[in-house]
């Protein structure tokens, strides 16, 4: 019997680049004739700016078991909310494991995924290196093995696998995924604008729209907050802004970057490690970790220099943009995706091969 893929999903219905790609997944999968489904933490739970009708299953199992990793002020209410789900939630939606099914964990909730269902046959499918060390930190402080029923890893950038390669076991898979750059068409006219998105570095974005303005130095540019908007309005304001200042975070690829770039913004700030694989002084201006002063400095020389000769930097930005579309598009993250599965399924007894 072929195997069933359970793409284990949190309950987060804000705006989040890697929930949408799990739905991505599953999405392209189905397509392809595979079992698949996306699995989130309880009944009634749909990310709502997915535009596709994916199946949606639940469980309960993983927030059970995580009772016992959270406060002791915590667990009644957390345990109510449980009970409430379990009493309400459509029985015919819930999960009920069979030797068939293989879960799909994100990194972020492999402590939960391995303490919940040890021995099922499992997926580690890594957004964020960080994070996965820090469930493998997690994992090695509770006692439990990282490896457990593990029968694949697939990470989504160069520091996802060399993270994998450090952990040890199983070679990984690489498979590029793709935002949805559909909205964010190359403007080659831009208006004197600065964008920026605070929430990974709020204290420091503060500090930054502050000292460009104060210093006075970035002549009539106005800098816009980006933060809590619609992802059509997002695109708005990259596509009318000629500098973006990257804010990002311990990420493994950075979508604003990515998203910035691919709407021709010149790109100034931090990489957040990940993106070096595409953010590099050939795509724009890459800051040292922690130098805010740089940074600022930075943004005031490149509206200098544009004012003055704007040549390097419109071919900078185009070229940033061809680099971003050509590495993280949908057709080569579908064919990457299903490229894997097929060699992970040929491994998996009762596969599809």
């Amino acid at each position: 019997m072929a195997p069933r893929y359970l793409f284990i999903c949190p309950n987060l219905t804000a705006p989040s680049g890697g929930i949408a790609v799990l739905y991505d997944c599953v999405s392209i999968l189905r397509q392809a004739g595979y079992d698949a489904f996306v699995v989130h933490e309880g009944p009634g739970i749909r990310y709502p700016l997915y535009p596709e009708d994916v199946p949606i299953l639940y469980t309960l199992k993983t927030r059970q078991n995580r009772i016992g990793r959270i406060g002791m002020r915590a667990r009644p209410g957390y345990g109510a909310a449980i009970l409430r789900d379990r009493i309400t939630g459509a029985k015919d939606r819930m999960v009920h494991l069979t030797e068939r099914d293989v879960l799909v964990a994100p990194e972020f909730m492999l402590t939960d995924v391995i303490d919940s269902f040890p021995g099922q046959p499992k997926i580690v499918l890594s957004q964020n290196s960080f994070a996965y060390l820090d469930s493998v930190y997690t994992l090695n402080r509770f006692g439990l093995d990282c490896d457990d029923g593990v029968i694949a890893n697939i990470g989504i950038s160069r520091s996802c696998l060399e993270a994998f390669d450090l952990v040890g076991g199983r070679a990984p898979h690489y498979v590029p995924v793709s935002p949805n750059l559909s909205l964010f068409d190359f403007r080659e006219t831009k208006s004197a604008k600065i964008a920026y998105m605070p929430r990974k570095r709020p204290e420091e974005a503060v500090l930054i729209d502050r000292a460009l303005r104060q210093r006075g130095r970035i002549g009539q540019f106005d800098l816009c907050r980006i933060d809590g908007m619609p992802q059509p309005e997002v695109a708005a304001h990259l596509g009318d802004s000629l500098i973006f200042i990257s804010l990002m975070k311990a990420e493994a690829l950075g979508f604003p970057a990515i998203e910035a770039m691919a709407s021709g913004c010149i790109v100034v700030g931090y990489t957040g490690f990940g993106t070096e694989e595409y953010f590099d002084e050939t795509t724009g201006f890459p800051i040292t970790e922690g130098d805010t002063a740089g940074l600022v400095k930075t943004v005031e020389a490149v509206v200098a220099e544009y004012a003055a000769d704007p040549t390097r930097l419109d071919a900078m930005r185009r070229r940033a943009s061809e680099v971003v579309r050509t590495r993280y598009n949908p057709q080569r993250f579908r064919q990457a995706l299903l490229k894997t599965w097929d060699a992970i399924s040929s491994n998996t007894q009762g596969g599809q091969g």
